[in-house]
């Protein structure tokens, strides 16, 4: 009896064994799936570093032999990374409805953010103010998506995030009367004592410009300091070279080599906080560029037929006016109920469009705008032809030619060819070798949250789960996101 006894002993011991070693086995696999979908290091943080270069064409980076580009971050990131071909943005393709869209993955009618500048009554001064406030924004941002995870923000002029709960902030802003002095304004939006802090170690130039050589300067200082998860980067030149001078020109390859050089400026950052393994690079734009030669003025066909009344140089009454975003404006009619006003103003533009060698490519009716989630305060809205921009004049000439120092615009329907963005994916969790041909501005922010392991849940967009690497986003949300994404796709052909 004690013999038997023993034997079960010994057989339960090895049961047991059995056991202890198959839990010990599931757990490890278990944190080998871990570590996989949070990019090979089980406990490690992510970090997403997305670089807005404003106006980034995609040729630019597809094509740089072509151009002579020297670009080798940027070739880099591609190279060792994913992209796409081109972007859809959002309407109109200008920097505040864009960059809202990237990091909210929903259009300009739900985000609340319309245009770059705020509409004003044409019978008061001009403020020139823009959309600088994040309260402003209707739908929830990546920062504050990041922060309910418990994971730490930072943001170097990103556009509408004045007063945002972000952790390391210095805003886009200025004086709209001399953007030239406007690093004061800067100062006083700034997340408290950052900036002072910055000082101790690389002072700025607190006169000049916020420039991008200034911001890069800010953002590497926030990387190699405070090592945040989420730091978001809107660099500004080649935007501003390209509306000067023009795309694909001289001016532009310059500035846009520069712009490269800060790239590898912020990567290298990342290396020396530490963080570098941990961290994914987004590179993006908000829009592509149209070359310009002509200027359309929409409120002087206005003031013509009586719907701007001016006297003494000053609007004194309006029935209609223009709200202008580069290519394209809206037409605002100070009552909605005035059907008459509304029938006169789809008369005048309409037939504009008809005319020979019009001055507009396209007139979006409200019901056209609401499919594409466009500015619901726009009656119309105008998309201009060919190497037209539109102009804020009410009287004067309906058409004229531009001076040499502006040659470029943004602001038409994304559809258009020259309006496509960029998309470069690199480092942790991105899945290296692929590359799509097209997708929506509206999936940007519903990946990188992926990439923090954090979700948008109100983005009309969805994850680009042909990009990352398995494991990364719930399969059911991205079933459901791929379905809202192609019914966005569609919606500027119909």
């Amino acid at each position: 009896m004690n013999r038997n006894r023993s034997r079960i002993l010994k057989y339960s011991s090895f049961i047991l064994a059995l056991l202890l070693l198959s839990q010990l086995l599931l757990s490890a696999t278990a944190a080998s799936e871990s570590s996989q979908a949070t990019g090979g290091e089980a406990g490690a943080r992510p970090h997403v570093v997305m670089i807005s270069i404003d106006g980034l064409v995609p040729d630019y980076y597809l094509t740089p032999d072509k151009f002579g580009l020297r670009i080798p971050n940027l070739r880099m990131l591609k190279m060792n990374g994913a992209y796409a071909n081109s972007v859809e943005g959002v309407y109109p393709t200008v920097t505040y409805p864009v960059h809202t869209a990237m990091v909210t993955g929903t259009t300009p009618a739900v985000s609340g953010i319309y245009n770059n500048r705020i509409f004003e009554d044409p019978r008061q001064p001009p403020t020139r103010a823009w959309y600088w406030y994040a309260k402003d924004i209707k739908s929830e941002p990546l920062w504050t998506a990041a922060k309910r995870a418990g994971l730490t923000t930072a943001a170097v002029s990103w556009p509408v995030t004045v007063g945002a709960d972000i952790d390391y902030n210095v805003p886009e802003v200025w004086d709209p009367k001399d953007m030239n002095q406007s690093m004061p304004v800067v100062l006083a939006a700034s997340t408290r004592g950052l900036i002072e802090e910055l000082q101790q170690t690389a002072p700025l130039p607190l006169t000049n410009r916020f420039g991008d050589d200034t911001r890069t300067l800010v953002a590497e200082f926030i990387i190699k300091r405070y090592r945040p998860n989420l730091l978001l980067l809107h660099l500004a030149d080649l935007d501003s070279a390209q509306h000067t001078h023009g795309p694909f020109t001289a001016e532009a390859y310059a500035t846009l080599e520069k712009t490269d050089a800060q790239v590898g400026q912020i990567i290298e950052a990342t290396k020396q906080a530490g963080i570098y393994d941990q961290t994914s690079f987004i590179i993006v734009s908000d829009h592509g560029f149209m070359k310009i030669e002509k200027q359309f003025n929409p409120g002087v066909a206005l003031s013509e037929a009586g719907l701007i009344k001016i006297e003494n140089g000053k609007v004194v009454d309006w029935k209609a006016t223009v709200w202008t975003s580069g290519g394209s404006a809206a037409i605002v009619l100070r009552d909605e109920e005035d059907k008459e006003t509304a029938n006169q103003v789809t008369e005048i533009f309409n037939r504009l469009a008809n005319a020979s060698r019009s001055p507009l490519w396209r007139v979006l009716d409200r019901e056209k705008l609401k499919q594409i989630g466009a500015n619901p305060q726009a009656f119309l809205m105008l998309d201009a032809a060919p190497l037209y921009v539109m102009g804020e004049r009410l009287s004067g000439p309906l058409i004229e030619d531009l001076g040499k120092d502006r040659r470029g615009t943004h602001g038409y329907l994304p559809t258009r060819s020259e309006m496509r963005a960029s998309l470069i994916l690199s480092g942790r969790n991105v899945r290296v070798g692929t590359r799509i041909p097209l997708t929506s501005m509206l999936n940007i922010g519903p990946t990188a949250a992926a990439l923090l392991g954090i979700t948008l849940e109100k983005a009309q967009g969805s994850p680009l789960s042909e990009l990352l690497k398995p494991g990364i986003i719930p399969p059911k949300k991205k079933q459901k996101a791929e379905s809202e994404k192609r019914t966005y796709s569609g919606v500027y052909r119909t």
